[in-house]
């Protein structure tokens, strides 16, 4: 039988062709930016999202070079934004922020073709919180345990309010289910209203953002009950996790961060996660990030993914097992 066997001009060739292919990833990363970056947020202006943006565009700009400018692009819940970097064309210079959580707009929306890793890219996480659960000051209970004990003898008649189309709707309907409470679950169209709601005792029950509930608390409208995180979270510091209040092991935080284009360069990639880390982590922003109410995190863009990958895969079966289904 004969063998096929490479001369060495076809070796040669090979090894030359990989070396310009490394050359030229190499080179698309030392030149980037080559022109102004944007960086698309998907909701109004006065949000997190948005300040993130803003605060991150200037350090960038000094540090590239080049303008990095924020567009608003508001509407499906951050979708229209994502969609514009999902068209772009792959070489980094078109950013969206948003959380993890805009890979779980299929589990509610048809049209949202969104799967991070194979329609849009990661880059990199600025921040975390966990939510915080929440209830008003006029239900007679201290803490989690008491309100648990109190949903159940009262079954059927407490409320707990939720923003539809989010992962906080599929963990509001899990905790519900693996505490055994008989509440109702309520749609509002945002946190403002879900906490108006609570606040009119119109809903007991809340998994509202763990940031900025301090003065609410201090005016007596709201008593927190518990964080969702694996730990305490450093803004709520006497507020216990769930497992430390009533031993159920239920952890769920939201991270926040940036994407870029399918298909950009890795080098680039890489060069975007170690440049927006390197900022959003200094002592500067992260003091600026504490004061929003939030705690640092960098994760960088390939163990994001993986992260943001078996989240989806967890928000999927809660999805399948409420029989909630896009529309």
């Amino acid at each position: 039988m004969k063998k096929n066997i490479a001369t060495p001009v076809a070796l040669l060739s090979a090894g030359i062709a990989l070396a310009s292919a490394l050359l030229s990833v190499s080179a698309a990363a030392q030149q980037f930016p080559s022109k102004p970056v944007t960086i698309m947020v998907g909701f109004p202006a006065g949000g997190v999202l948005d300040w993130m943006a803003r605060a991150l565009g200037p350090k960038l700009t000094e540090r590239w070079g080049q303008p990095v400018v924020v567009e608003n692009r508001v509407g499906g819940g951050g979708l229209i934004a994502i969609q514009a970097v999902q068209k772009a064309p792959p070489d980094g210079h078109i950013l969206a922020t948003h959380t993890a959580q805009v890979a779980l707009l299929p589990l509610f929306v048809k049209d949202a073709d969104v799967v991070p890793g194979k329609n849009l890219q990661p880059v990199t996480t600025a921040f975390y919180a966990p939510y915080a659960l929440i209830t008003n000051t006029q239900t007679p209970v201290k803490n989690l345990r008491e309100f648990v004990a109190h949903v159940k003898s009262n079954p059927g008649k407490l409320n707990f309010a939720y923003v539809p189309l989010t992962g906080q709707q599929l963990d509001s309907i899990s905790f519900a289910k693996t505490t055994g409470m008989d509440i109702a679950l309520i749609p509002y169209k945002g946190g403002v209203p879900a906490l108006t709601a609570l606040f009119a005792n119109e809903a007991q029950f809340y998994f509202g953002a763990a940031f900025g509930l301090d003065g609410h608390v201090k005016a007596g409208r709201i008593t927190p009950l518990a964080v969702t995180g694996a730990t305490r979270f450093p803004q709520l510091p006497d507020v216990p996790t769930i497992k430390e209040a009533i031993g159920i092991d239920f952890v769920s935080v939201v991270d926040y961060g940036y994407y870029t284009t399918q298909g950009t360069p890795k080098a680039v990639v890489d060069k975007l996660s170690r440049d927006i880390a390197d900022v959003m982590q200094s002592n500067e922003m992260k003091d600026q990030i504490r004061k929003q109410g939030y705690e640092p995190r960098a994760i960088p863009n390939e163990e994001w993914l993986v992260k943001i990958t078996a989240e989806v895969r967890h928000a999927t079966e809660l999805a399948q097992a409420a029989g909630i289904k896009p529309q």
